[in-house]
């Protein structure tokens, strides 16, 4: 069993949390997915709404999920601007990056419920063992 620090185990989210966090990360990757051949302006407000809410209840944009939302946040203005001055080719840039985001962001969660659960089974040695 890989060792967590003590710090890192305390910090840890809560399970809803983290769930709440992969819905709107899901939600992302879903409307980022290429190719992106209609409703642009829709999928960069829903894209943005869900960025903004994750950035919202993380509030540390310090830590590397808080980033990851930021930059997906960020990523929508790239979109919006894009879009107003007609760079229609640099769309599937940003939406490709806010796919590869979303996807960093569900593979983070994931380590995440996985420490849980290992957090969990030592939990279970321990009280086996007292």
């Amino acid at each position: 069993m890989a060792k967590l620090p003590v710090q890192e185990v305390l910090n840890l989210p809560s399970p809803e949390f983290v769930e709440y966090l992969k819905k709107l990360a899901d939600k992302i990757k879903k409307y980022s997915k290429p190719p992106i051949t209609s409703g642009v302006r829709d999928r960069i407000r829903i894209i943005k709404d869900a960025a903004a809410h994750a950035t919202e209840e993380i509030l540390d944009s310090k830590s590397d999920l808080g980033e990851l939302f930021e930059k997906i946040w960020q990523s929508c203005f790239g979109l919006e601007s894009a879009l107003q001055n007609k760079f229609y080719s640099r769309l599937d840039e940003y939406f490709g990056e806010i796919y590869q985001n979303s996807r960093e962001i569900i593979r983070h969660l994931d380590r995440i419920e996985r420490d849980e659960d290992k957090i969990h089974d030592l939990v279970k040695d321990l009280k086996k063992a007292v």
